[in-house]
């Protein structure tokens, strides 16, 4: 499955919802899709919603981090939602909760 890619404001949260793979063939294109939902975002804040999302690279956690990088400058909200299991070991073993605010569903993001 390739990368599908949606942006939604969906319960007064700007949200990008993720599904198929992040991998060094599509990175590209989630980035900039991520970078565009950040200008979209009424208070710049984005929440990345992962449950349909089946594999993440390590040039898709590369993006992320970009991501986490330049919210966390501008002082801006970022979150992942809704990772499954294998998706949220890699994130685990890798440290990324600790740069990144993670939910188990979209309703938790504050």
């Amino acid at each position: 499955m390739s990368l599908s890619v949606v942006f939604e404001t969906f319960g007064g949260k700007a949200v990008l919802f993720v599904s198929g793979r992040i991998d060094s063939a599509t990175a590209a294109d989630f980035e900039a899709a991520l970078f565009d939902a950040f200008g979209q975002a009424d208070d710049g804040g984005l929440t990345v919603e992962c449950s349909a999302l089946e594999y993440i690279s390590s040039a898709g956690l590369r993006v992320l981090l970009m991501g986490a990088k330049r919210q966390r400058k501008a002082k801006l909200g970022y979150a992942l939602c809704a990772l499954s299991d294998n998706i949220r070991k890699v994130f685990t073993m890798g440290g990324f909760e600790k740069l990144i605010p993670i939910y188990a569903k979209l309703d938790d993001v504050p």
